[in-house]
């Protein structure tokens, strides 16, 4: 199975570079195809939690040295239930399609434990996971031990 997000970042990588070089044009474009990119998030954040998930936060850096060497990023903060603080990030990298994951905020319910374990037991030495690492996951394999 291959994530919506990464076909999306790779459209939008084209239009930006398409686009001039007019850094208020880029953002332009960015918050034109936010809505594209917070649909595909959810749909594969959804099919590996098989957990109902929205999106309640769009960050945009652009040619912003002080963030990732300069490379133009999304951040997308994600719930599952807007009573609960567990919040976890999307950090996007649009120049080379890369989607890291981390649990923003932990759940003081247990229902979401879970989910927070399995990105979490991916984390890299900067406390991320590439969502790539989790599409071996199954729906299955979370409900089960969410059960345990």
């Amino acid at each position: 199975m291959e994530f919506k997000i990464y076909q999306c970042l790779a459209d939008l990588s084209k239009k930006l570079y398409a686009a001039s070089n007019d850094l208020s044009e880029n953002y332009s474009v960015c918050w034109q195809n936010s809505s594209y990119l917070t649909e595909a998030i959810v749909s594969d954040i959804q099919s590996i939690t098989n957990e109902a998930c929205f999106v309640t936060n769009v960050s945009y850096y652009l040619e912003d040295t002080t963030y990732r060497q300069g490379a133009s990023g999304c951040i997308l903060e994600i719930k599952f239930n807007q009573g609960d603080e567990f919040t976890i990030t999307a950090e996007c990298l649009i120049d080379y399609g890369k989607v890291m994951l981390r649990v923003k905020q932990s759940s003081s319910d247990s229902k979401y434990n879970a989910i927070s374990e399995m990105i979490e037991a991916k984390y890299s030495s900067e406390y991320k996971t590439e969502l790539r690492e989790l599409e071996k996951l199954l729906p299955t394999r979370l409900s089960a031990a969410s059960k345990e």
